[in-house]
């Protein structure tokens, strides 16, 4: 996961790189946008550089989810953090079907 911006970026291309060297072969790597805001200028900017990996956005229902000790689908089901985060497991499942 990275917060959008070029300092994360920055971070998970480091990461990646050194995934890679370290490992034999190339380790799938499904990165994602987290807290995500798109009021927010340099974020908007961010994900555009990457607009294929998904988001979880910045929001309320994703912190209810340490006072509830429950995942966002069962706290608040209908809300856009649950879809994404329903769209992110859809993306892990399309990953691991390749593999």
């Amino acid at each position: 996961p990275s917060i959008p911006s070029p300092l994360s970026s920055r971070a998970a291309d480091q990461l990646r790189v050194e995934l890679q060297r370290s490992h034999e072969g190339k380790p799938p790597i499904l990165p994602l946008w987290s807290m995500a805001d798109g009021r927010r200028k340099l974020h908007r900017d961010s994900i555009a550089l990457h607009p294929d990996w998904p988001i979880i956005p910045y929001a309320s229902a994703v912190e209810s989810m340490a006072v509830h000790q429950a995942p966002v689908a069962v706290v608040q089901p209908r809300s856009p953090a649950a879809r994404a985060f329903a769209g992110l497991w859809a993306a892990v499942e399309a990953e691991l079907r390749k593999n």
